[in-house]
């Protein structure tokens, strides 16, 4: 069911429907859907947001639960980690989670350890969860701690309990942070909201995956030239590139697991030697 909300919802006081998809969806709206909707089950919205009106900014909401959602897809949302935590409060029947959160400046959400409370005691019958959390405005400092974004979503919460497998990009070019679980193709979230030039055949993407020191998940560390991983061109292609591969490779290690920092950067050499 596509719906463009413009002004507030108006819902019937009692719907029977069961799968639902609107464009855009204000929390009031969706409080009002979970509300009168006892039957709903799938949930799905390409851009979600709290009203600066709304009473959960005032932290005087007082949360309902709703245990009948099983689905719930978000395509586009920007919001602090009370409010996420607040949202997915609401519905702790979740089987099904899927986020896309663009956000900039200074955030939790590149940081596994906040998420694994919510997903132990809020959801506790979560079975499948994809997201992809997007920042931007990141400085080269930021470089220095993908590492530790990477060790985060590295514990046995997210590889042994729920075989989730994380992997964090950075775009040299937009000063972009990418975390994502590999279950999905970043590329189809990417797509709608940014245009397309700017992801040009110039663009450097240093991308690390979590691993525990498990065989099960072997780390994968390496930069990307555009679209095409350097890695699995031909030596002939890299030559006719006129570039410089340097390795840069490092290891950090905890009590529980080893984040080992393997890339191939692609050095632009000058036309003449």
């Amino acid at each position: 069911m596509p719906f463009n909300n413009n002004s507030t919802l108006s819902w019937p006081q009692s719907c029977t429907i069961v799968t639902l998809t609107i464009l855009l969806c204000s929390f009031t709206d969706y409080v009002t859907i979970l509300e009168h909707s006892p039957q709903l089950q799938t949930f799905k919205t390409s851009k979600f947001n709290i009203e600066k009106s709304n009473p959960l900014n005032s932290l005087s909401f007082t949360a309902k639960i709703y245990p009948k959602l099983k689905s719930l897809i978000i395509d586009d949302v920007s919001l602090s980690m009370t409010e996420f935590k607040f949202v997915l409060s609401l519905t702790p029947s979740l089987v099904w989670l899927k986020i896309i959160s663009r956000t900039s400046g200074v955030n939790g959400h590149l940081n596994g350890n906040l998420w694994e409370y919510p997903f132990m005691n809020t959801l506790p019958q979560l079975k499948t969860c994809q997201f992809l959390f997007s920042h931007s405005q990141c400085c080269d400092d930021d470089l220095q701690g993908l590492d530790v974004i990477v060790q985060q979503f590295s514990t046995p919460f997210w590889l042994t309990e729920n075989k989730i497998i994380v992997i964090c990009d950075y775009i040299f070019t937009q000063k972009l942070i990418n975390v994502y679980t590999t279950s999905i193709c970043v590329q189809d979230f990417i797509k709608p909201s940014i245009p397309t030039k700017q992801y040009q055949p110039l663009d450097f993407i240093l991308k690390l995956q979590s691993s525990l020191t498990n065989v099960e998940y072997p780390p994968k560390t390496r930069l990307i030239y555009g679209t095409n991983d350097i890695t699995d061109l031909p030596v002939s292609a890299r030559r006719q590139m006129r570039s410089l591969i340097v390795v840069y490779s490092y290891e950090t290690r905890s009590e529980k697991s080893v984040t080992r920092i393997r890339a191939e950067i692609l050095h632009p050499l000058p036309n003449k030697l």
